[in-house]
């Protein structure tokens, strides 16, 4: 999804931003022409807008907020859920978990410089889909959306979710709007107020063997990926050969 033309030149007017393709691109490190298109089209990402409210200090969620996909976004919103917060966790923090509560040099080493896993992660915006699934959300989400289920199962393949299938997520599953928004990437954990040690403490408080269990559905993520790669470059390859 994207803003209006007419949204996004309000929005810069409120704000006393610049107005100009050419000083919003300079500002973003943008070319203009790219600025210019998607205002011709009348479709301005939200990334731009983020980036933009982040480049003048302004609160990127409150900026989102203005725009009609997004109002009452920053209105009071639950906290992530400790399933949400899990789902960001990866194999690599995992590891280190397991690595710690086993053996005492290793929790000496590891917990003097180990930071978990930067958001969004390789696998993130499945593993939220299914943490927050309440029973048939994929199909519910390509009902009110649209999008056929085949469709939506090659976007979470890809770690892919547009801002509007995020928050329809968030809809249907009764959690916070803005955690879709940080599991894709486009606001912080800081920007949406997740708590500062969540993922850490969730990660801490779970026993031994659900650490493991985790893990190894993150292994079979990963796999799952890794074969992906492997088979795609194989297919490529086949490819030059057959063309010579």
């Amino acid at each position: 999804m994207t803003v209006s033309a007419r949204e996004f030149d309000a929005w810069l007017d409120r704000a006393g931003l610049p107005t100009s393709s050419t000083e919003i691109g300079n500002r973003l490190s943008m070319r203009r022409s790219t600025i210019k298109a998607q205002r011709v089209r009348n479709r301005v990402s939200e990334e731009v807008v983020v980036a933009l409210a982040r480049s003048f200090n302004i609160n990127p969620l409150g900026a989102l907020s203005e725009f009609e996909l997004y109002l009452g976004l920053q209105n009071t919103q639950p906290p992530p859920t400790r399933a949400e917060l899990l789902s960001q966790i990866t194999h690599t923090d995992l590891f280190a978990e397991l690595l710690s509560r086993n053996r005492a040099d290793m929790a000496h080493l590891i917990g003097a410089h180990y930071e978990m896993s930067p958001i969004p992660h390789p696998d993130g915006v499945r593993a939220w889909i299914d943490a927050i699934d309440p029973g048939s959300i994929r199909t519910e989400m390509s009902h009110r959306s649209g999008i056929a289920t085949t469709n939506l199962s090659t976007m979470l393949s890809d770690n892919r979710l547009a801002p509007e299938l995020a928050l329809l997520a968030s809809a249907i599953a009764g959690v916070s709007q803005i955690s879709g928004l940080v599991v894709t990437g486009l606001l912080t954990t800081a920007e949406a107020s997740w708590p500062s040690m969540g993922r850490e403490n969730a990660l801490r408080d779970l026993d031994d063997l659900d650490v493991i269990d985790l893990a190894d559905q993150r292994l079979k993520s990963l796999r799952r990926r890794v074969k992906k790669k492997l088979d795609a470059r194989e297919t490529a390859h086949a490819l030059w050969e057959t063309l010579g």
